[in-house]
């Protein structure tokens, strides 16, 4: 049981830091002049893009297996590496992060800041202590996710009555899921999926505000308000798609925003990007992107 949870580890700390290697070397080499925290929902996006497109492409050789998304990885980072590696620069886009804290922390609001982060933690640790127990993540979100994890393929999900109509939902929402449960091929911290969407979605907020001319100090306090609000935070140890929603809805609008001022194509590449997860995610996120 230890053993199988040492290599579940591995192999998920192998294919994160693959894909954001790659993300992040696409990032440098595209938006190397765009602020920190654009690049930084950039390479989110796009690391989230690239897992779509790997179960995709694996899919119909019933290859979404450890084996074969580890060796995927692998090689999408090599590539990456000999084609843009010159571009790497994570102290660029680590420092800013840094910084934040820092400024935060000695801000008359640092009090608050510890207390959310406090919060959390507490959120996360009940995260990997609980097993999935929302209603729709048992029905169908989970119920996907488990059985491509299974098969090695996207294969249709059958099932009586109403729920054979959830068959025919959007599931970018379910990769994800898929993507934590692959490499322990079980529930282990699939509860803390919506934790890293739901800080590219806050991210995401910070830049709108920093491209709608606010300070830096005015731009934090979007993402914190939206963070905690009680429909995102709520669902931040579950499966539920809406934080899912919410991250590349407002992904999309910043580099949106960013190509309607400046002109940039790539700008305009990653909101389609943003835009088509969204859409792939779920229906509601039709209005938002047309």
């Amino acid at each position: 049981m230890l053993s199988n949870t040492f290599i579940g580890c591995l192999v998920f700390l192998v294919n994160n830091i693959s894909l954001l290697y790659t993300s992040h070397l696409l990032t440098r080499r595209f938006l190397s002049k765009a602020p920190s925290s654009v690049r930084l929902v950039g390479t989110g996006t796009l690391f989230y893009a690239l897992i779509i497109l790997l179960f995709q492409a694996l899919s119909p050789f019933h290859a979404i297996t450890k084996i074969w998304v580890t060796i995927s990885c692998l090689l999408l980072a090599l590539v990456a590496h000999l084609v843009w590696g010159k571009q790497r620069d994570f102290n660029a886009d680590i420092e800013p992060i840094r910084i934040w804290f820092r400024d935060g922390f000695k801000s008359r609001w640092g009090a608050l800041i510890i207390i959310c982060g406090f919060v959390v933690v507490l959120s996360f640790y009940r995260a990997l202590l609980m097993p999935p127990l929302a209603w729709d993540c048992l029905t169908y979100h989970l119920t996907f996710a488990a059985l491509w994890v299974k098969s090695g393929t996207l294969l249709l999900f059958k099932a009586p009555d109403q729920i054979q109509g959830c068959a025919h939902l959007p599931i970018n929402g379910e990769l994800f899921a898929s993507w934590f449960l692959l490499p322990f091929r079980t529930d282990l911290i699939v509860n803390t999926m919506n934790f890293p969407i739901t800080l590219l979605g806050g991210i995401s907020c910070y830049g709108i505000g920093r491209e709608l001319g606010l300070s830096r100090k005015e731009a934090s306090f979007a993402p914190a308000l939206i963070c905690f609000a009680p429909v995102i935070y709520a669902q931040l140890t579950t499966q539920y798609v809406d934080n899912t929603v919410f991250a590349f809805c407002t992904a999309a609008v910043l580099f949106t925003l960013r190509y309607l001022r400046q002109g940039h194509l790539f700008d305009n590449l990653m909101g389609l990007i943003a835009g088509g997860i969204l859409l792939g995610t779920k229906y509601t996120g039709i209005p938002a992107f047309a």
